[in-house]
């Protein structure tokens, strides 16, 4: 895969796009453009985007754009309505941070803006230009979650601190280098990592991303830094052309191939294992500047090297308790009405739906607090599955076919909708209906087959449409612009499925709590036949 990356191109859209073509004429077309920095110029000179919004002008490369890093581009940024979103043709936003997996396979790890110490307590950031101990915390956890050595690429606004340590040089880095930065390194072992915002071209001889002849090798990172686009230094580079495939695909004598020059990580006396991934579930990640450390002779000393004012406390425990106290769906919120719940197991539940398009129209859910199906971690999905094989023989024994859906978009707790359907609606008139409506809309549908993960295909905080039908087949839809929440419950009303054109709105069909109720406890009572969970 052909990669091109930019330093800031602070508005300089068009003078990009003309720089590339020149560029593809002597070196072939490239695969996707990544542009790291601050995209935006925050002046009038951004009036050309508009250009490309309208459809007066194209951008002929997969394009991908961050987060802002500054106050001045908020404004800008808040009319993107959700990460994922192409904004204009072949211009994708994909957001503040997270990690997207490529067509071929490329994990591509991303964290945008810079760090500010009251800022970055905060919960969310919305369109700010500060980014969270939260979305950091979750690019530190990625690869253990997934169970991969590291990263492909790595993009980050802000230089890593201490980056050009152990170079044998008197190189400096930025004095404005991010710790939090330094520690995603050491979590996500990019093979590529880039970053800007100092208007400065560094490209540092590769460091190890393992300890020789203590910790077993592994691949090097390279780290580049780019200045900004439409400097006058021809030595200042903005772009870098590369090369790459993904870490799964390559041989590994090849992928740990150490080129002459190598260092050793610059990082590794920031922080240790134990440190970034603590026991205990619920401690932070971070450690005061004064943090004591035992030195050999027992005595307690303070750490050597100066490190910011990170907090001690508990903050991921107290983020996560204000997300389930205001969620309608984790179990243990008290917003959560528990006369609905119909069956539990280890890590999920069943609960009737309130609005429902039939009375054995249900959720799948899990206890805790996740967002979507392709953040859930094995042992959720395992009980996921086997709830879908448990509610698909129960619609079965009552003369049912089953047809489910999740919309991962203006929804912050992962839930699964499963509705009977007549049983002599085939999945192929099921799926002729479904991309009937999709085409009117004029978004697209892909189908995936029954052994397709949505994790695989779908990265975390991407929005996202995903039905699927009795044979295990589905059908995706990546939503990348303006989407109707009610998408899914329409093409299900539609009169050669439900034929319910009145019960669109979810709020239209509430019953009374009592109803509910007696409605649970029949639920309860019919589903113990297919219950495989007492076996």
């Amino acid at each position: 895969m052909k990669v091109l990356v930019c330093g800031d191109l602070l508005g300089n859209l068009k003078g990009l796009l003309s720089k590339i073509k020149s560029i593809e004429k002597k070196s072939g077309a490239f695969d996707m453009l990544f542009c790291v920095g601050s995209f935006f110029s925050g002046t009038g000179r951004d009036a050309e985007f508009e250009d490309y919004l309208l459809g007066k002008c194209q951008i002929e490369i997969p394009t991908f754009i961050l987060g802002p890093n500054s106050p001045k581009d908020t404004s800008i940024y808040s009319k993107f309505t959700a990460t994922g979103e192409e904004i204009c043709h072949n211009l994708v936003y994909l957001g503040t941070h997270g990690v997207y997996k490529t067509a071929n396979g490329l994990r591509v790890a991303y964290l945008s803006g810079i760090y500010d110490s009251a800022e970055f307590k905060h919960m969310s950031r919305e369109h700010s230009c500060y980014y969270t101990e939260m979305e950091l915390n979750y690019l530190l956890g990625y690869c253990r979650k997934e169970g991969i050595s590291g990263v492909d690429l790595l993009f980050t606004a802000e230089w890593p601190s201490q980056v050009l340590n152990a170079t044998g040089t008197s190189e400096e880095a930025p004095a404005a280098g991010s710790y939090p930065i330094s520690l995603a390194c050491l979590a996500l072992k990019p093979r590529y990592h880039f970053a800007a915002l100092q208007n400065r071209f560094c490209e540092r001889p590769p460091y190890r991303n393992h300890r020789m002849l203590s910790e077993r090798a592994t691949h090097v990172t390279r780290f580049i830094a780019l200045a900004n686009f439409g400097n006058p230094d021809k030595q200042n580079k903005a772009l870098y052309a590369f090369n790459t495939e993904p870490i799964s695909s390559i041989d590994p004598v090849v992928l740990l191939t150490q080129p002459i020059g190598t260092t050793d990580n610059p990082f590794t006396d920031l922080k240790t294992d134990e440190e970034l991934f603590p026991e205990e579930e619920n401690q932070s990640f971070f450690f005061e500047k004064s943090r004591k450390r035992v030195s050999a002779e027992g005595d307690n000393t303070a750490s050597k090297r100066s490190k910011p004012n990170f907090p001690t406390e508990s903050k991921q425990f107290k983020l996560k308790k204000e997300m389930i106290d205001s969620c309608w769906f984790c179990l243990s919120s008290p917003d959560v009405e528990k006369h609905l719940v119909v069956h539990i197991q280890t890590q999920t539940y069943l609960a009737l739906a309130k609005g429902a398009l039939h009375r054995d129209h249900v959720l799948i859910l899990p206890i805790s607090h996740i967002a979507a199906v392709n953040e859930a971690p094995s042992n959720v999905m395992e009980e996921l599955v086997k709830y879908k094989f448990m509610l698909k023989a129960y619609f079965k024994s009552k003369g049912f076919g089953i047809i489910l859906y999740e919309r991962n978009f203006k929804s912050n707790h992962l839930q699964i909708q499963a509705i009977p359907v007549p049983e002599h609606l085939s999945v192929d008139i099921l799926k002729a209906v479904c991309i009937e409506y999709c085409k009117d809309a004029g978004f697209e549908f892909t189908q995936l087959t029954g052994n397709t993960l949505l994790s695989d295909v779908v990265g975390p905080g991407y929005p996202y449409l995903h039905v699927e039908f009795s044979d295990g087949s589905s059908l995706l839809h990546h939503i990348r612009q303006r989407f109707d929440i009610h998408f899914a419950r329409r093409i299900l009303c539609d009169e050669r499925i439900l034929n319910q054109p009145d019960n669109i709105d979810w709020k239209k069909c509430i019953i009374s709590k009592q109803e509910e109720t007696e409605l649970a406890k029949s639920f309860r009572q019919l589903f113990k036949a297919a219950d495989l969970t007492n076996n």
